[in-house]
């Protein structure tokens, strides 16, 4: 399953698990996050584990999906609703908004994340930056 299911996921009863390259997730000027494994479930909950195999997630997440669409390369496009927490413990909750971009060929996952309302654009220029490789 490439990661342009992950939005389509909501009604079926599968979960998603992509595993990564590592995985930078940025969260602030000062903190970098990386991450070796990502699952998505149908409700739109994530858990993101620091290595493949780690059997208990680093932060865990809901995501409400807003808006999707191709573009004219065939990329996919989502805007996302986005609210997280450490695992297990549930503090550090942060909220947001993301706006993902996944590869035409479906290798590529990487987006931007605010608190303030939806990016525009995905740009590394920003410190909320992360950019996923399937293996």
């Amino acid at each position: 399953m490439d990661f342009r299911s992950t939005a389509g996921m909501v009604n079926r009863r599968i979960k998603n698990e992509l595993s990564l390259r590592p995985s930078a997730r940025r969260f602030g000027k000062s903190e970098l996050y990386l991450m070796g494994r990502v699952v998505f479930f149908p409700d739109g909950q994530e858990l993101d584990y620091r290595k493949i195999a780690d059997q208990t997630p680093a932060p865990e997440g809901m995501n409400v999906f807003e808006e999707s669409w191709v573009d004219a390369e065939g990329n996919h496009w989502y805007k996302v609703r986005s609210s997280g927490w450490v695992y297990p413990s549930k503090t550090g909750f942060w909220q947001g908004f993301s706006l993902w971009r996944v590869s035409a060929s479906g290798t590529v996952f990487e987006g931007v994340f605010s608190q303030t309302g939806y990016p525009t654009e995905v740009s590394t220029l920003g410190s909320q930056y992360f950019i996923s490789y399937k293996r």
